[in-house]
C-alpha cells in the first residue's frame, strides 16, 4: 500500500511502498537503509505496537477503546487482512481462536477491546447473554416491547378463532392490524411464546 508521507531526514515527498517508523515519525526506505548503516535506526513497529497505539488504554478494569473507527466494531487491518479489533486483541492475549466461536464482551461495549471483558462463546451463548442483560427486543417475544399492538390474550384468540373458520381478513379488521399479520400469528412465525 503506497502512502503519501513527508521523510523527517530528507523532505521527501515521494510516493514511496515502504515507509519506515523513527520515533513517532517516517522516514523513506533510502533514509532507513542510511540509518541502519549508521547503528540509529529503529526497527519498523511491529504489528501489535501498531495495534496498541490505536487503544485509549485506561484502568486494568476498565474499558479500553478503539479508537480508529467509523463503525460500531473497530476493524485492524495486517497483512492483507482485516479482522475485529476486539478479536485480534483477544488473539494477543489467549491464543487463536477456534473455529465457530465468537469473541463477546462482558461489558457491552462494542469498542472496548480489553481482554479481561472478552470472553469466547457460541453465537447461542452470545444471544443469551443479550437477553439476560435485557438488551434484546425479540421479535418472538413482542410482549416485552411498548409497541406491541396486541396482548397475549388477543393473540390467543386470534388463533382460537382462526381454529374456528373465522378468516384472516376478518381477524385483520377486528383486531385492527394487517393480513399478514394474521397470517403469522396464526401460522406461529410470530408470538411463538404463546
Amino acid at each position: 500500500m503506497e502512502n503519501n508521507k513527508s521523510c523527517i531526514i530528507c523532505k521527501s515527498t515521494r510516493t514511496i511502498p515502504n515507509w519506515y517508523f523513527y520515533g513517532k515519525d517516517y522516514v523513506c526506505g533510502r533514509c532507513y537503509k542510511r540509518l541502519k548503516r549508521s547503528g540509529k535506526a529503529i526497527p519498523k513497529q511491529t504489528i501489535e505496537d501498531r495495534f496498541w497505539s490505536k487503544v485509549d488504554k485506561k484502568g486494568e478494569d476498565e474499558c479500553w477503546k478503539w479508537k480508529d473507527t467509523d463503525s460500531r466494531y473497530g476493524d485492524f487491518r495486517y497483512d492483507n487482512k482485516v479482522v475485529k479489533s476486539h478479536r485480534y486483541s483477544y488473539e494477543l492475549k489467549y491464543g487463536k481462536i477456534p473455529f465457530g466461536l465468537y469473541v463477546c464482551h462482558k461489558c457491552d461495549n462494542p469498542t472496548c477491546v480489553n481482554p479481561k471483558h472478552l470472553f469466547l462463546g457460541t453465537q447461542q451463548d452470545n444471544m443469551n447473554d443479550m437477553i439476560e442483560k435485557g438488551r434484546s427486543i425479540m421479535c418472538s417475544f413482542p410482549n416485552n416491547r411498548n409497541s406491541a399492538k396486541l396482548t397475549e390474550k388477543q393473540v390467543k384468540e386470534i388463533r382460537v378463532l382462526s381454529r374456528m373458520g373465522l378468516t384472516q381478513t376478518r381477524l385483520s379488521i377486528k383486531y385492527n392490524i394487517s393480513i399478514t399479520q394474521i397470517y403469522n400469528i396464526v401460522n406461529n412465525k410470530i408470538w411463538r411464546n404463546i
